[in-house]
C-alpha cells in the first residue's frame, strides 16, 4: 500500500507488478538452511609420535593504514582527527581481540591434548576432564574456556568432533592407581557387558550398579539408568 500510494498506482497497474513478489526474501523462520560443520583445527600425529594440531580456518589479518593516518592527520581538521583516533582505537581493540582468541584456543587445545593423550593415541576411554579443570590449568576464565568450546569442531582421524566431546564427568574410584574414572569409561564398560550378556536374561540397572560397586567405583543406580538410556 505504501508503494502504491507513493507511486500513485491504480489497483490495475499494481496488479501487473505481481512478479516482484518472487523477489521478496522469506522471513528468517521460513529460510531452510543446511548446517555445514567446518572444523577449526585438525588433530594429528606428528613425527616422533607426538600429538599436534594445525589450523584449518584462516585467521583474518587486519591492518591499519599508517600512511593514510598521517596524511589525514596532517590536515589538522578536528573532526577528521577525532574520527581517525577512534578508528585507530577500534583497530587496536580488534587486533587484540583476535590475538587473544587465537591464543586462548591454542591453550585450550594444548591442555586437551595433554589430558586426553591416551584417548587420541591409544583409543582409551576419555579421562575425567571438565571445562573448569582447563580453566585452572591455563589460567583462563571459565567463561573464556566455555566460549572456546562452544560450537567449535576439530578434525581427528578423518572424523569431525565437537570440542565438547572430549570432556568427561569424574566418578570416584578406589581401584589401585585410580582416584577417578570418567563417565565415558563407565559407559564403555557397560556396553562391553551388554555385548556379552545373556539376551534372555539381560542385566538390570541394579546389576550394573552392583558390578561397579564390586570393583570400587562409586556410582548411583539412577546414574546407571541415565547411562543406559543413552
Amino acid at each position: 500500500p505504501k508503494i502504491q500510494q507513493s507511486l500513485e498506482l491504480s489497483d490495475k497497474e499494481l496488479s501487473h507488478t505481481g512478479f516482484l513478489k518472487d523477489l521478496i526474501p522469506p522471513t528468517a523462520g521460513q529460510i531452510e538452511q543446511d548446517d555445514y560443520i567446518r572444523p577449526d583445527v585438525e588433530i594429528y600425529l606428528a613425527e616422533g609420535g607426538n600429538l599436534a594440531f594445525r589450523w584449518l580456518e584462516e585467521i583474518p589479518d587486519v591492518y591499519f593504514r599508517e600512511d593514510l593516518y598521517a596524511e589525514y592527520a596532517a590536515q589538522k581538521d578536528k573532526k577528521t582527527l577525532s574520527y581517525i583516533r577512534k578508528a585507530r582505537r577500534a583497530f587496536t581493540d580488534l587486533a587484540s581481540a583476535l590475538a587473544y582468541r587465537h591464543l586462548s584456543i591454542e591453550q585450550v587445545l594444548n591442555c586437551l591434548l595433554n589430558r586426553q593423550e591416551g584417548y587420541f593415541l591409544h583409543g582409551q576411554p576419555l579421562a575425567p576432564l571438565r571445562q573448569k579443570d582447563i580453566a585452572q590449568e591455563t589460567s583462563l576464565s571459565t567463561a573464556t574456556v566455555s566460549r572456546v568450546c562452544r560450537n567449535r569442531y576439530v578434525l581427528f582421524d578423518g572424523k569431525v568432533y565437537g570440542l565438547q566431546t572430549f570432556f568427561a564427568t569424574a566418578y570416584n574410584s578406589q581401584r589401585d592407581g585410580e582416584d577417578f574414572v570418567s563417565d565415558k569409561a563407565i559407559m564403555k564398560k557397560m556396553q562391553a557387558l551388554v555385548d556379552c550378556e545373556d539376551k534372555e536374561h539381560p542385566y538390570s540397572d541394579q546389576d550394573f550398579a552392583d558390578y561397579f560397586a564390586a570393583i570400587h567405583i562409586t556410582i548411583a543406580r539412577r546414574t546407571i539408568t541415565k547411562f543406559d538410556k543413552n
